[in-house]
């Protein structure tokens, strides 16, 4: 092509290749200028709609006249090689690309922001002629030599009017800028232009981009599910403002970003570029960290959006997060002492806290001006001088909340309930509970509310005097009571109730009477009440948020996911309306990391533990021999950063442990029927099944391939080893897809059962192998192995987890979300059935990740419980990681 002349423009050289079109250097020979040609390739024009949307797309590029955009001359068609070929004569701009600049690092920060504010009112000019431009990246970004951006390429812009003229077809633009509604292909409007400017601000901050992956498929998972590292993370300095405008460009749902560039283009404007927070590095090098790192003040302004939520402002000065987070609190006085009222606009924010161990619990203040977060330590950051204070509080803490007046902090412990003052980091101690963790809140700041034995009480702080506040309906199959909320009238309590066969509710109840007044036929979990009309609550790992008369105590419009992937120990809500949650990032869960150190104890049904000798350690994924002498258990080591897991046997009568595997990548112990040997899954060779001796003598030895799915799970073998259970998910499971379960039998045969609601896990056989409990998304389900077609009957509805059967099979264990082992009466002849309520059987909490198990004598079981906080680490810093706090401030604005 070089050389030829199209028209009256001859090509020069060729400047580069796109998926829509070959650029080139031409000179305009009637205008003796230099400028730049866009020729369709032959292959871009397959039929007659192609053709028709090139010109569509550039006539309406044409109409753009904006000193950021490459200015578009002319349209025409020549004839090249016997066919009719299309091309753009447009700017010739002399300069680098954005993309070229990057990758010499990050930009400046003060450039960056130039930058964007240049690429936004190109974006901004484009709109009001309701162009998008729907390929907004780097690369097609150009910097003049004196440094003015020009936004490049709208040819592959589309008017609002004709968005759906492409959606047959490929999704068009790259991948890692694609919004998530681009990215599933659905119709797009400017606000997705305004995501891919987010993307491009924080690559040119960070030097990278914030949903990258080798693989397509990965990246746009990462765009559709995933938070990107907070740029406070990875670069210090960063003002909290320009933290607080990227969080908002990059807001998965297009409603909570900036809905039009006018208001981005206020903020970028007027962003305090020194007032900086908490420095932090990422986790891949941190120091030690210090009590306190003095953070400046931030002013903010954020442009009213439609309908802003307008509420009263009281007196004080404006409010500032140190590190990450902007609190809404614009507390402002008119002269004359009027309280202002000032409209607010919801704002989104991610904090990274570095920590040493997994968060079990997170609260924050009454006002919004203080988060603590409890881990093996508990930290209060105040949000207003950025100061984080370090308190060790007696034992590991399993609940906390902030007292009424923001002064004290109330600690759920194992076995009891403190009061720590945060003035002086005093500890009182408030009472001692009859139940293992119980989760326990504020009344007002002389009495407390809390569950235990599966119902609410309250206790006097000063007369140490309580009183029972509900009773379980066991005619109606209720059988919990949990996560007491004491509504703002001081006299209802809210909590879920839980029953047997059937969904969770919403009860609420008279504190001084214990009446109960109505419930909710919807399930939730942590359950807050949220002015002014709203139940926030936690269900299937989603935030939720139901419109809420206060009066009536009914439900008064549609339930609403505000969040996914968020746990109810981590969610908590100021009076103000600031929403904090810790995602799914939380220890002392079923599933989730340990917390600390575990330690080794077995339990009788009077609750009478025995603290084994066993060495504390991180341990995973344990599980009895049949003679109950020895178990299998995985014990988790970090060398060099990365992490190991090897299979150890521990001797439960003499309590010592020997290393039975090596190689660092060995998981998911499964004893034999004759207890001699284990399989388990090598997760460093394809997840290939292993077996070796229990006794360590001689090498391991590779099963015979069952066509087993590429990302192994879990596997489970049966006593009389007629039956053993894998469960695995495909190559597609980092997408999110289900994971599916297979049966096999020992004549031969082979039941695969896939999932239709989510990944079924923890299978358990019953011992006469007729049986096959598991769980699925918190319901535990019970299969006939005699007759795998059949409907498996459902044992428990939600919140379970670990099903364990009672050697005689009279009852089922599980263990309950709070780590409390509950178990249902059940028969099994002539079919398996429930055959009566559910009760708790042991008053403590099961620490870690799969270590609960039963003896065979029926009557003890292995219980793990984490270590103190004067436990040494087993090996220094293996825990040490970055927790994100997510912050909505103003939530009630986001909910109208």
């Amino acid at each position: 092509m070089v050389g030829k002349t199209l028209s009256h423009y001859k090509i020069l050289e060729e400047l580069g290749r796109g998926g829509m079109g070959i650029v080139y250097k031409a000179e305009d020979t009637k205008l003796n200028r230099t400028v730049a040609i866009k020729v369709l390739p032959v292959a871009a024009l397959g039929n007659e709609d192609d053709r028709a949307r090139f010109f569509r797309e550039a006539q309406a590029a044409a109409q753009l006249h904006h000193a950021n955009i490459a200015t578009v001359f002319a349209i025409e068609e020549v004839e090249l090689d016997g066919e009719e070929r299309p091309f753009i004569a447009m700017e010739y701009i002399e300069g680098d690309t954005l993309t070229e600049r990057i990758s010499a690092g990050p930009l400046k920060l003060d450039e960056a922001v130039r930058i964007s504010t240049q690429v936004a009112e190109a974006l901004g000019a484009a709109h009001e002629k309701d162009i998008v431009h729907r390929d907004v990246k780097s690369g097609n970004v150009m910097l003049t030599s004196k440094g003015v951006a020009k936004v490049l390429d709208f040819g592959l812009a589309k008017t609002a009017q004709s968005t759906k003229l492409t959606q047959l077809g490929a999704t068009l633009g790259t991948i890692a800028y694609m919004s998530p509604e681009q990215a599933r292909g659905e119709e797009v409007d400017r606000r997705s232009d305004i995501w891919s400017l987010g993307v491009l601000l924080y690559e040119m901050i960070s030097g990278r981009l914030p949903f990258a992956s080798e693989y397509e498929q990965a990246a746009i998972y990462s765009i559709l599910n995933e938070d990107p590292e907070p740029l406070t993370a990875i670069r210090t300095a960063v003002p909290m403002g320009l933290e607080w405008i990227v969080s908002k460009l990059l807001a998965k749902k297009a409603s909570g970003r900036y809905q039009n560039v006018s208001d981005l283009l206020v903020d970028l404007r007027t962003v305090d570029m020194k007032a900086t927070g908490l420095s932090r590095m990422s986790s891949a090098s941190r120091s030690a960290e210090s009590d306190f790192v003095p953070a400046g003040p931030l002013s903010t302004a954020s442009a009213p959006e439609a309908a802003p939520m307008r509420r009263q402002i009281m007196s004080g000065v404006i409010w500032s997060i140190a590190g990450a987070v902007i609190v809404g609190l614009f507390w402002l006085i008119w002269p004359g002492g009027e309280v202002a009222q000032v409209e607010i606009s919801p704002k989104h924010m991610i904090y990274s806290l570095p920590l040493e161990s997994t968060v079990v619990s997170v609260d924050i203040s009454p006002l919004g001006d203080a988060v603590a977060v409890a881990a093996e330590v508990v930290k209060i950051i105040d949000l207003r001088t950025g100061r984080v204070n370090t308190f060790r509080p007696p034992g590991i803490a399993t609940h906390i909340e902030f007292s009424p007046d923001g002064e004290s902090l109330l600690i759920t412990g194992a076995t009891s309930i403190s009061r720590l003052s945060l003035d002086n980091g005093s500890v009182v101690h408030v009472m001692e509970t009859e139940e293992g963790g119980p989760r326990a809140m504020w009344m007002n700041n002389d009495w407390v509310i809390y569950e235990e034995l599966q119902s609410i009480f309250r206790a006097s702080l000063t007369t140490s005097e309580r009183l029972r506040v509900t009773t379980l309906d066991t005619l109606a199959g209720e059988y919990d009571h949990d996560y007491p909320f004491v509504l703002p009238d001081g006299k209802t309590v809210m909590a879920t109730a839980e029953f047997q066969n059937m969904d969770s509710r919403i009860g609420f109840w008279d504190i001084e009477s214990g009446q109960n007044l109505t419930y909710l036929d919807t399930a939730g979990y942590r359950v807050q009440y949220l002015r002014p009309g709203f139940l926030i609550f936690e269900l299937d790992q989603n935030i939720m948020a139901m419109p809420f008369d206060l009066n009536t105590l009914s439900q008064t419009g549609p339930i609403q996911s505000i969040v996914e992937n968020a746990r109810a120990e981590g969610m908590s809500i100021s009076n103000d309306g600031t929403l904090v949650h810790a995602g799914t990032d939380l220890g002392l869960q079923i599933n989730s990391e340990p917390l600390v150190p575990i330690i080794m104890r077995s339990l009788g049904m009077a609750n009478n533990a025995v603290t084994m000798d066993i060495p504390p350690d991180r341990y995973r994924n344990l599980v009895l021999s049949p003679d109950g002498k020895q178990a299998a258990v995985v014990v988790e080591t970090t060398i060099a950063g990365e992490p190991l897991t090897d299979i150890w046997i521990l001797d439960m009568e003499s309590h010592t442990r020997r290393l039975l595997t090596r190689g660092g990548n060995n998981d998911y112990p499964a004893w034999t029927a004759g207890g001699d040997s284990i399989h388990y899954v090598r997760r460093d060779r394809n997840d290939e099944i292993m077996s070796i001796a229990a006794n360590g003598r001689g090498g391991a030895n590779r099963l015979p391939s069952r066509e087993i799915t590429p990302t192994l799970a879990e596997i489970v073998v049966s006593r009389d080893g007629s039956v053993d259970i894998t469960i695995g998910a495909g190559a597609e499971a980092q997408l999110g897809t289900q994971t599916g379960m297979k049966v096999f039998f020992r004549d031969g045969r082979m039941f695969e059962m896939e999932s239709e609601r989510s990944n079924p896990r923890h299978p358990s056989i019953s011992p006469d192998s007729r049986y096959l409990a598991y769980e699925e998304r918190g319901r535990i389900l019970v299969l006939s192995l005699e007759d795998v077609n059949s409907a498996p009957v459902t044992a428990w509805e939600s919140g379970m987890s670990i099903p364990k059967w009672a050697p005689d099979m009279s009852r089922l264990y599980s263990v309950a979300a709070n780590g409390m082992v509950h178990s249902l009466p059940v028969q099994t002849d002539p079919v398996f059935a429930v055959s009566g309520a559910p009760r708790v059987d042991i008053n403590w909490q099961v620490a870690g990740v799969n270590l609960f198990d039963i003896f065979p004598d029926g009557v003890r079981f292995v219980l793990p419980t984490m270590a103190s906080s004067e436990t040494p680490a087993i090996v220094a810093d293996s825990m040490a990681h970055n927790v994100n706090l997510h912050f909505i401030i103003n939530l009630p604005a986001e909910l109208k």
